[in-house]
Protein backbone atom coordinates (compact mmCIF):
# COMPACT_ATOMS: atom_id res chain seq x y z
CA UNK A 1 0.00 0.00 0.00
CA UNK A 2 2.91 2.61 0.90
CA UNK A 3 4.23 2.29 -3.08
CA UNK A 4 0.97 3.79 -4.24
CA UNK A 5 1.00 7.18 -5.54
CA UNK A 6 -2.08 7.88 -3.98
CA UNK A 7 -1.07 7.30 -0.01
CA UNK A 8 1.85 9.81 -0.18
CA UNK A 9 -0.13 12.31 -1.60
CA UNK A 10 -3.21 11.55 0.94
CA UNK A 11 -0.30 12.12 3.76
CA UNK A 12 1.19 15.19 1.93
CA UNK A 13 -2.34 16.60 2.19
CA UNK A 14 -3.06 15.47 5.78
CA UNK A 15 0.24 17.47 6.77
CA UNK A 16 -0.38 20.27 5.27
CA UNK A 17 -4.89 20.54 6.75
CA UNK A 18 -2.96 19.78 10.50
CA UNK A 19 -0.63 22.64 9.52
CA UNK A 20 -3.67 24.89 8.91
CA UNK A 21 -5.46 23.34 11.69
CA UNK A 22 -2.84 24.25 14.16
CA UNK A 23 -2.67 27.97 12.55
CA UNK A 24 -6.17 28.18 13.01
CA UNK A 25 -5.58 26.88 16.58
CA UNK A 26 -3.27 29.38 17.44
CA UNK A 27 -5.40 32.47 15.69
CA UNK A 28 -8.04 31.44 17.92
CA UNK A 29 -5.89 31.30 20.91
CA UNK A 30 -4.77 35.00 20.43
CA UNK A 31 -8.04 36.87 19.23
CA UNK A 32 -10.54 35.42 21.41
CA UNK A 33 -11.58 34.97 25.29
CA UNK A 34 -10.87 32.48 27.41
CA UNK A 35 -14.48 31.76 27.69
CA UNK A 36 -15.06 31.85 23.70
CA UNK A 37 -12.33 29.08 23.37
CA UNK A 38 -13.55 26.87 26.79
CA UNK A 39 -17.02 27.03 25.10
CA UNK A 40 -15.64 25.44 21.94
CA UNK A 41 -13.77 22.57 23.40
CA UNK A 42 -16.48 21.86 25.84
CA UNK A 43 -19.03 21.39 22.28
CA UNK A 44 -15.80 19.78 20.59
CA UNK A 45 -15.91 16.98 23.71
CA UNK A 46 -19.34 16.81 23.93
CA UNK A 47 -19.88 16.53 20.48
CA UNK A 48 -16.86 13.34 20.11
CA UNK A 49 -18.45 11.73 23.25
CA UNK A 50 -21.99 11.91 23.03
CA UNK A 51 -23.19 11.13 26.40
CA UNK A 52 -25.78 12.88 28.25
CA UNK A 53 -24.53 11.80 31.65
CA UNK A 54 -21.33 14.71 30.63
CA UNK A 55 -17.70 14.41 30.11
CA UNK A 56 -15.45 13.90 32.84
CA UNK A 57 -12.56 16.09 32.90
CA UNK A 58 -10.93 18.17 35.47
CA UNK A 59 -10.53 22.02 35.32
CA UNK A 60 -6.73 21.55 35.12
CA UNK A 61 -7.05 19.67 32.32
CA UNK A 62 -9.11 22.00 30.61
CA UNK A 63 -6.40 24.63 31.21
CA UNK A 64 -3.91 22.17 29.82
CA UNK A 65 -6.24 22.11 26.69
CA UNK A 66 -6.11 25.74 26.71
CA UNK A 67 -3.20 26.80 27.51
CA UNK A 68 -4.41 29.28 30.62
CA UNK A 69 -4.22 28.58 34.26
CA UNK A 70 -6.72 26.88 35.98
CA UNK A 71 -8.05 30.34 37.82
CA UNK A 72 -8.95 31.28 34.35
CA UNK A 73 -10.77 28.02 33.18
CA UNK A 74 -12.35 28.14 36.50
CA UNK A 75 -13.50 31.70 35.82
CA UNK A 76 -14.82 30.93 32.57
CA UNK A 77 -16.26 28.02 33.59
CA UNK A 78 -18.27 29.78 36.02
CA UNK A 79 -19.55 32.55 33.13
CA UNK A 80 -20.76 29.13 31.10
CA UNK A 81 -22.53 27.81 34.03
CA UNK A 82 -24.15 31.62 34.84
CA UNK A 83 -25.36 31.17 31.14
CA UNK A 84 -27.04 27.79 32.42
CA UNK A 85 -24.69 26.44 29.19
CA UNK A 86 -23.00 23.46 31.17
CA UNK A 87 -23.65 22.05 34.82
CA UNK A 88 -19.59 21.45 36.39
CA UNK A 89 -19.43 18.80 39.08
CA UNK A 90 -16.95 17.08 40.84
CA UNK A 91 -14.71 17.11 37.34
CA UNK A 92 -17.98 16.14 35.82
CA UNK A 93 -19.49 18.53 32.98
CA UNK A 94 -22.99 18.51 31.88
CA UNK A 95 -23.76 20.49 28.53
CA UNK A 96 -27.14 21.94 29.32
CA UNK A 97 -27.77 24.39 26.86
CA UNK A 98 -26.03 23.56 23.42
CA UNK A 99 -27.13 26.93 21.50
CA UNK A 100 -26.38 28.55 24.69
CA UNK A 101 -22.94 27.23 24.44
CA UNK A 102 -22.67 27.69 20.82
CA UNK A 103 -23.29 31.42 21.22
CA UNK A 104 -20.66 31.78 23.37
CA UNK A 105 -18.01 29.95 21.64
CA UNK A 106 -15.91 31.49 19.16
CA UNK A 107 -16.71 29.81 15.28
CA UNK A 108 -12.89 28.88 15.08
CA UNK A 109 -12.86 24.75 14.08
CA UNK A 110 -9.82 23.58 13.01
CA UNK A 111 -10.95 20.23 12.47
CA UNK A 112 -13.21 20.28 9.05
CA UNK A 113 -10.30 19.54 6.82
CA UNK A 114 -9.76 16.19 9.07
CA UNK A 115 -13.23 15.45 8.05
CA UNK A 116 -12.68 15.41 4.63
CA UNK A 117 -9.78 13.52 4.17
CA UNK A 118 -11.17 11.10 6.50
CA UNK A 119 -13.92 10.39 4.78
CA UNK A 120 -11.70 10.17 1.30
CA UNK A 121 -9.44 7.36 2.88
CA UNK A 122 -12.09 5.21 3.81
CA UNK A 123 -13.69 5.67 0.30
CA UNK A 124 -10.10 4.54 -0.74
CA UNK A 125 -10.12 1.58 1.25
CA UNK A 126 -13.32 0.43 0.91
Amino acid sequence: MLKDAWIHQFLAAYAASRARALGIEAACNAQHTAVQRLAKWIARLHAADGEESGISIAQGKLADMLGLQRTSVNAACRHLQDRRAVRIRRARLVVLDHDELSRAACDCDAGQADDVLERRLRARLN
